[in-house]
């Protein structure tokens, strides 16, 4: 019970960290995650891999690849 919580959990929290980017909505929040995993796979991806996933485009790529990439050199 305690595992499922977690799980649970932690699902909720890698929804509500992909859902803060604007103009990627909950299909391709969805298919981010299952193309690549894990939140963290999708933090570190570059544009080019990001527009590879299903249902992404280059500019949503763009777009989440700038959110995670803000601020770094």
């Amino acid at each position: 019970a305690i595992t499922y919580h977690k799980k649970v959990r932690n699902r909720e929290t890698v929804k509500s960290i992909l859902g803060e980017i604007p103009g990627i909505g909950k299909v391709r929040q969805k298919e981010l995650l299952k193309y690549f995993g894990s939140v963290e796979k999708v933090k570190e991806a570059t544009e080019e891999e990001l527009a590879k996933a299903p249902k992404m485009n280059r500019k949503s790529a763009q777009i989440v690849y700038r959110f995670f990439n803000r601020g770094k050199i």
